[in-house]
C-alpha cells in the first residue's frame, strides 16, 4: 500500500486533528509491521504528542515512507479494529468469517487499511 492509498482512506473528519505519522514496514522476527515515524526524523510515539503531525504535513513528506497513519487516543471519539488473518495474501481474498463484519463496517462507513503483510485489515 502506497501512502496515497493510505490518505485516501482517512475520512475528512480525522483529517482535521494533528494526530499524523507517517510509517514504514519493516521486519520483526517472523512479522511485517508499520512502524510510525515522526515527520520530523526518527520513531513516532503513540503517546507523545510532539512526535505528531497536521494532516497536510504528514502528506507533504509521505514519499519518503510507506504510508501514513492517524494516531488514537484516550480522548478521540474513535475506535479501531485490527483483524488479523482475513485476507489470503495471494489471492486477495477476504476469509467468509470476514467479510460479513467489513461489509457492515463499509456501510457504516468506517475507514480502513490494509497492513503491510497483506493478511489483515486495520478499522
Amino acid at each position: 500500500m502506497t501512502a496515497t492509498d493510505s490518505v485516501y482512506q482517512a475520512p475528512g473528519e480525522l483529517r482535521t486533528a494533528d494526530q499524523f505519522v507517517c510509517w514504514r514496514e519493516e521486519t520483526r522476527g517472523d512479522d511485517v509491521t508499520k512502524v510510525p515515524y515522526s515527520v520530523h526524523g526518527g520513531r513516532a510515539s503513540s503517546t507523545n504528542p510532539k512526535t505528531w503531525a497536521p494532516f497536510d504535513v504528514a502528506v507533504s513528506v509521505s514519499q519518503r515512507y510507506d504510508g501514513v497513519g492517524f494516531v488514537l487516543t484516550e480522548d478521540d471519539p474513535y475506535t479501531g479494529i485490527d483483524i488479523d488473518k482475513c485476507r489470503n495474501a495471494e489471492t486477495g481474498e477476504i476469509a467468509p468469517w470476514a467479510r460479513d463484519r467489513l461489509t457492515y463496517l463499509r456501510e457504516s462507513h468506517a475507514a480502513w487499511t490494509q497492513q503491510p503483510q497483506r493478511s489483515a485489515r486495520d478499522v
